[in-house]
């Protein structure tokens, strides 16, 4: 087993982020990837740490990469950080949008061959064996730093959760809470965390158990717009239940009156952010048969006669 060291992981993040990391190594781009049916390079989730809460941002590559091309000026682009785990893999753990920028700009140069310098940081010596480690060191690297896309309250909350779930579900101290504070300049606090414990199943606040983070959202969007059941359908970002008949209608209704081509079918896509939500899709009595459920379909079948619209609703699992 490799020796430990006594850095914490917010020295080690300002020790990459200030240049004075000293484990480089070589990473071949294609190792992260994964080929799709039709040969195409996607990213493979495998070997990237935030799996929880991973999404692409192609628009922000591709603005990126039409930069560097038109100026030449590399200086926004960091290096990537991987983690050395246990078994000889690697993971990625900053620098998705980094590594989909080289990726496009060596495309054709180099053919899948193409390797770039990245910071390696040890699971074991460095990180102390530990996946909330992981998680935050990859968040901290992502504050305000240049090419990344900051790090969310998604990120933030994945790890303080992976930290609870490795205390076997006790809650921080309040030297811990303190440190983690600290380590994310003002993103969070500790009423914050007091919020996110309460929620889990030892906090006490009975919520629902399933949540959903933005990626998620986003990937079940894409999925409900990709089955052929719904392929002529403008297909809504999931939304919380209690906007079914406010913004969410009415922004459904203008995008797919200014969709190309225009849509006559909507699929609204909600999910239940907590114990009251769950009440409204299942009833008093737990089967499903609510005032809430029944004034929704009325509403929506109302609003379909009178735009000459096909309105259709999902509502994403609440259970775990």
């Amino acid at each position: 087993m490799a020796t430990k060291t006594n850095l914490n992981i917010k020295q080690i993040a300002d020790s990459i982020k200030n240049g004075k990391w000293e484990h480089l190594v070589d990473i071949e781009i294609s190792y992260f990837y994964t080929e799709d049916e039709s040969g195409k390079l996607k990213p493979d989730p495998s070997k990237r740490f935030q799996v929880r809460d991973f999404y692409i941002n192609k628009d922000f590559v591709n603005e990126k990469v039409e930069y560097v091309n038109s100026t030449g000026d590399r200086s926004e682009i960091d290096i990537p950080t991987v983690i050395n785990m246990p078994d000889g893999n690697q993971k990625l753990d900053d620098g998705s949008h980094t590594l989909d920028i080289e990726r496009h700009l060596n495309y054709g140069k180099y053919g899948s061959g193409a390797y770039i310098k990245a910071y390696c940081v040890d699971y074991e010596k460095h990180l102390g064996g530990k996946d909330s480690n992981a998680y935050g060191l990859g968040n901290l690297l992502n504050i305000k730093t240049k090419e990344k896309q900051t790090a969310t309250q998604d990120n933030i909350k994945n790890h303080f959760l992976q930290m609870i779930a490795e205390k076997n579900g006790v809650k921080l101290t309040d030297e811990e809470s303190d440190d983690f504070v600290s380590w994310y300049q003002g993103k969070v606090n500790k009423h914050t965390l007091g919020q996110w414990y309460s929620r889990t199943p030892e906090g006490g606040r009975h919520c629902i158990a399933k949540e959903y983070t933005d990626t998620e959202k986003h990937e079940i969007q894409k999925f409900y717009s990709q089955m052929r059941k719904y392929r002529d359908y403008y297909v809504t970002f999931p939304s919380e239940l209690e906007h079914a008949k406010t913004s969410i209608l009415g922004s459904a209704l203008v995008k797919a009156a200014n969709a190309t081509p225009q849509k006559n079918n909507i699929l609204i896509l909600l999910y239940c952010k907590n114990n009251e939500d769950t009440k409204r899709m299942t009833g008093k009595d737990g089967k499903g048969d609510s005032k809430w459920k029944t004034n929704l379909e009325r509403d929506y079948s109302k609003v379909s006669e009178l735009t000459n619209l096909n309105i259709e609703y999902e509502v994403l699992d609440w259970e775990e």
